[in-house]
């Protein structure tokens, strides 16, 4: 209707829009400028009015840039063409044979692992040599990426991790492990019934538990059907461990006490954490489990210099860059994710730019003696923040509405808390 002048028509439209979704600014903009283009300076003042009020008061936001900056601009009485009511990123439904393609972002292949190999092995004896073994790391030191390494290294790895949102919800941690993978069909009749009070999927669970013995008998349940859903596991890797719920602690106490009919059937466990930060409760059944089989803990440290300058060169695709990745291990104290994020930062802002070849450069690269040039943040966080800042206002609320859903992010959740439309979020 826009397109043919049919301007009356379109806005009934886009009003139409507004009253459906009255929370997305799009139709707002839309329906601005339509009543600009008509004359109705104080209908599209009266509608971001509302806008305003709305994203307020229902999400705590303020309008985007471009929706204030349309009502200025009606608002000095220069009316908008029409045809800018509809946001760019729309134009992408009109039907074409060839899409014009997205912006290029640069952003870092999977990192290789570096520096690890001493402890991989250190980590690959401890588990043939005893049932449980502890790996201690700060957050973003590479735990995760050396548990990744071991799976590859060890067949027969099963790797469960916890979440920062399970610590407050009993079993949480223990629900996500056992639909690590499917239950055996062949269960009895009881084991079933008992794992109903976990998983609904398993069918009306009995009566609440009042007892000790009801306990033991649900623990019992879970542990069959985790025995015969991970038959053929060789290592068991329980990853996070600071954010396990007390109740998945107990079980996992209580299943890896159970002797040969438990744990130690000849599998090994593997439990990754940061140190400090477990509840109280797991963090004292994690304790007792460790002196009961005299484990010592294994301490992921930073990566040396030589570390930080293979990371560098299998990056970058220079054959030589010890003063680059000099100054990188000497700003980042050799922290992984420091190292990754600092990386990150200067790929997207165009500090480090990448030829046809795939190698990298910078403008400092010919005059420079030892990097000192390089924009590099004080912290990871401010590495983090300097990223987001460099994005528009829709994409930081998106992420500031993918940091407040946690683990369980969806775009529909974020698009609709951030006041953007699916194509908008996308």
């Amino acid at each position: 209707l826009q397109a043919s002048g049919d301007l009356r028509g379109a806005l009934a439209l886009a009003v139409r829009l507004v009253h459906d979704d009255t929370l997305q600014e799009a139709h707002y903009r839309r329906a601005m400028a339509l009543h600009a283009a008509l004359g109705e300076r104080e209908d599209a003042l009266a509608l971001y009015e509302r806008c305003r009020r709305l994203l307020g008061r229902e999400l705590g936001l303020q309008p985007l840039p471009q929706t204030a900056a349309l009502a200025e601009q009606i608002r000095r009485g220069a009316a908008p063409e029409a045809a800018a009511a509809t946001p760019a990123a729309h134009h992408a439904f009109t039907p074409s044979p060839s899409p014009p393609p997205l912006p290029a972002l640069q952003t870092l292949p999977n990192a290789p692992l570096v520096g690890r190999q001493a402890l991989l092995a250190a980590l690959l004896q401890s588990l043939s040599r005893q049932r449980l073994t502890l790996l201690r790391g700060e957050a973003g030191i590479g735990k995760s990426r050396l548990l990744q390494a071991l799976a590859a290294a060890q067949p027969g790895t099963q790797l469960h991790a916890a979440r920062v949102s399970d610590r407050r919800v009993p079993f949480a941690a223990l629900v996500r492990w056992l639909r690590g993978r499917p239950l055996p069909p062949g269960l009895p009749d009881w084991v079933r019934a008992e794992l109903a009070r976990l998983l609904p999927e398993c069918g009306v669970p009995p009566p609440p538990i009042t007892t000790d013995a009801q306990r033991l008998r649900l623990f019992e349940a879970v542990r069959q059907a985790w025995q015969q859903a991970f038959a053929g596991t060789r290592v068991h890797v329980f990853d996070d461990w600071q954010f396990v719920d007390e109740a998945s602690a107990l079980w996992w106490s209580w299943w890896l006490g159970q002797g040969p009919a438990g744990a130690a059937d000849g599998t090994a466990v593997l439990v990754a954490e940061r140190p400090g930060q477990a509840g109280e409760e797991a963090a004292a059944v994690l304790r007792d489990a460790l002196q009961a089989e005299a484990s010592v803990p294994l301490e992921v440290p930073g990566l040396d210099a030589d570390a930080v300058f293979d990371l560098v060169r299998a990056l970058s695709g220079t054959a030589h860059p010890q003063r680059f990745a000099q100054r990188l291990w000497q700003a980042t104290g050799g922290h992984a994710l420091y190292a990754l994020e600092t990386l990150q930062h200067l790929l997207q802002t165009d500090v480090i730019r990448v030829d046809d070849r795939g190698q990298w450069h910078t403008p400092f690269d010919d005059a420079t003696r030892d990097y000192h040039e390089l924009p590099i943040a004080p912290t990871v966080q401010a590495a983090v923040l300097q990223r987001v800042q460099s994005l528009d206002e829709a994409a930081r609320r998106l992420l500031e509405a993918a940091s407040l859903t946690g683990d369980d992010f969806s775009l529909p959740v974020a698009a609709a808390a951030s006041a953007l439309g699916e194509w908008d979020a996308v």
